[in-house]
């Protein structure tokens, strides 16, 4: 299934970068294709920190792909709104401690199709994007003591990335991000305990699109 996913996302960028061939010049399609590495650290709420869960640090991945439109406002200037598709590995690390002061693992490590909305501004080669969506799990270790109450979480993401053109339509990005997902829920008897994570890192990628000029 990973392999699967991965395959699909890179076919949809070369197909992408096929298709945007035809309006580069009269348009401002993009397609981004990025890497993101981080550091992630557990975020247990209330009802798991309740029943001794505490947060540990991680690390996050993926494969992402960034698909919309650039409009030109002024010059250098744009703005534009991004479908955010990728896979990503995710770390919602915890533990906990038992009365003999042994230490039981909790972590979850979890492979997630993920599917967002990223709102991007632009100046100067310098772009910053807020937005977020959903995360589906598709594999990895989730054997807490608790069934789930859903099957999806969502995510929230923040990006801050510059664009170095090593031709008119194709750009080196490189670029800086902090997230969190909101972890899946799991059935209890009173409130809903949750694993969530945040965390930042960096990535690096390969943008097709048209350079915005004075």
């Amino acid at each position: 299934m990973i392999k699967k996913i991965l395959l699909l996302s890179i076919l949809v960028f070369i197909l992408s970068v096929n298709s945007f061939n035809l309006f580069a010049y009269g348009g401002g399609f993009e397609v981004s294709l990025n890497i993101p590495v981080g550091a992630a650290i557990g975020t247990p709420n209330d009802a798991m920190k309740s029943i001794g869960y505490q947060s540990k640090k991680g690390i996050d991945s993926g494969l992402e792909i960034q698909l919309g439109y650039m409009h030109k406002i002024y010059n250098r200037i744009g703005a534009g709104l991004f479908l955010d598709i990728g896979y990503t590995y995710d770390t919602f690390a915890s533990s906990k401690i038992l009365e003999n002061n042994s230490v039981i693992d909790t972590s979850m490590y979890m492979h997630n199709f993920e599917i967002g909305f990223m709102p991007k501004f632009t100046i100067w080669g310098f772009s910053i994007a807020v937005g977020g969506g959903i995360k589906i799990p598709m594999a990895g270790k989730k054997d807490l003591e608790y069934g789930y109450s859903a099957s999806v979480m969502h995510y929230f993401k923040m990006t801050l990335d510059y664009s170095i053109f090593v031709t008119d339509n194709l750009a080196v990005v490189l670029g800086l991000y902090i997230a969190h997902d909101y972890g899946l829920p799991l059935r209890s008897l009173t409130d809903t305990p949750r694993i969530g994570g945040s965390g930042g890192g960096a990535f690096i990628g390969f943008k097709y699109g048209t350079k915005l000029s004075d």
